[in-house]
């Protein structure tokens, strides 16, 4: 696991040094992609994404909404909630950000055949919806606690 730690904070270095010219952090990277595929996304949306508490989120937008990537419009259903879309600027990035992304992936993957590529992007995915599942069992023992402490 600190291997894969590792990695992450590598990755975020590199987004970093090379989104720097575009004034666009690791942080901020992650969420513009994610805008670039989900058009018109709630706040939540993005943090139940990335498993980030809302306040996390509301920082980040406040920042790429004040660098001019993305505009925060009112949902026509529902008046309280504002709708998260990239803007012109936004959406000029995206292709150098994918970019960025391919690079990256070419970097890590160097030396390692397609086949152990696979076997890998499958065993990562497995310890995903596994961790996944033991937070779901935790919440919901969690639950079953408080509600016998409450009986």
């Amino acid at each position: 696991m600190k291997s894969l730690s590792a990695i992450v904070r590598y990755g975020n270095v590199f987004s970093n040094r090379h989104l720097k010219a575009q004034n666009i952090s690791s942080a901020e990277h992650p969420i513009l992609m994610f805008l670039s595929a989900n058009k018109a996304v709630n706040q939540e949306a993005i943090a139940n994404y990335f498993m980030l508490d809302k306040g996390t989120v509301a920082k980040t937008l406040l920042n790429l909404e004040g660098k001019g990537l993305i505009l925060r419009t009112e949902n026509p259903h529902n008046r309280r909630e504002k709708l998260i879309s990239l803007t012109r600027p936004g959406i000029e990035n995206i292709c150098a950000m994918r970019q960025l992304l391919e690079e990256w992936n070419a970097e890590l993957y160097k030396g390692i055949s397609i086949e152990e590529q696979a076997a890998f992007n499958s065993i990562i995915n497995k310890m995903a919806e596994n961790a996944k599942h033991a937070i779901d069992n935790c919440e919901k023992d969690n639950q079953l606690y408080t509600d016998y402490e409450g009986a």
